[in-house]
């Protein structure tokens, strides 16, 4: 998970946040709202418009990353 949370932040936390409470904050898309399988977030996260694209182990990764804090935010607290 370690490796996804860097490319997270990045790559990705320009534009997403992680948390209801960020993104009304910085006003970006709350990613833990959504319920994807790590091949979506995978198909997805292939065509963000940012550089160096996020590829291979790195994206991988970041998939993981992400899906597991859509899963944990479907929990609750």
């Amino acid at each position: 998970m370690r490796e996804g949370a860097s490319v997270f932040a990045t790559s990705c936390q320009g534009c997403h946040a992680t948390t209801p409470a960020a993104a009304a904050r910085r006003h970006r898309d709350d990613i833990s709202a959504y319920r994807f399988t790590v091949g979506q977030i995978e198909s997805f996260a292939r065509v963000m418009p940012v550089h160096p694209p996020v590829r291979g182990r790195r994206l991988r990764a970041v998939a993981a990353y992400v899906a597991a804090l859509q899963r944990s935010a479907a929990k609750g607290p």
